[in-house]
């Protein structure tokens, strides 16, 4: 009877992890496939040949809005195909920092910061993007737009939709950020 017992034990554990293990992969494709949909649905339908590794990030509150993020790899000539959709304006940089991603057409200021002496940039525009206090949410492992030097940054804005769309290409890896951000009505 006690073989009997740890027979049936067993295989329940044995069922249970099946089970654990034919739901895990469906999560993994489904998070594949709407990293694609998103790509599709914000930044160009269809997605360009070149488009690889999408990755994607997204926060929705109704107080809000919304913020996607996505990451890929995409080759110079569909970059250019991405930009001719819609009427994007090409600014000097981007920054983020400290969960907020700031971005301007003036380059660094001649102003300096009184502590440091340090030459300070004066962002044209921000919002919060990512918080380490987990308010908006916690920045993926695969965002490190930080360790980008002077790529190129494009600014699409609707304000009648209350969106913006920002597209951050870095030549040297050939990879590229799109983040849109639109706020509640």
């Amino acid at each position: 009877m006690a073989r009997t017992f740890g027979k049936r034990c067993r295989h329940i554990l044995v069922i249970g992890a099946c089970a654990l293990v034919m739901l895990a992969i469906p999560t993994t494709v489904l998070k594949r496939v709407s990293a694609e949909r998103v790509f599709k649905r914000i930044v160009i339908h269809p997605v360009p040949q070149s488009v690889r590794g999408i990755k994607a990030d997204r926060d929705w509150r109704e107080i809000i809005g919304h913020i996607y993020v996505l990451r890929f790899k995409i080759s110079q000539p569909d970059l250019s195909v991405v930009l001719n959709s819609r009427p994007f304006s090409q600014v000097e940089w981007v920054e983020y920092d400290d969960g907020s991603l700031c971005w301007g057409d003036a380059p660094l200021s001649e102003r300096r910061d009184s502590v440091m002496k340090i030459p300070q940039r004066i962002a044209t525009k921000s919002f919060a993007l990512y918080s380490s206090k987990g308010i908006l949410g916690r920045r993926p492992w695969w965002f490190r737009l930080k360790h980008w030097e002077h790529p190129d940054v494009y600014v699409f804005e609707e304000e009648r939709e209350r969106r913006v769309q920002i597209l951050i290409y870095n030549d040297k890896s050939a990879e590229a950020y799109f983040i849109e951000r639109q706020f509640a009505r």
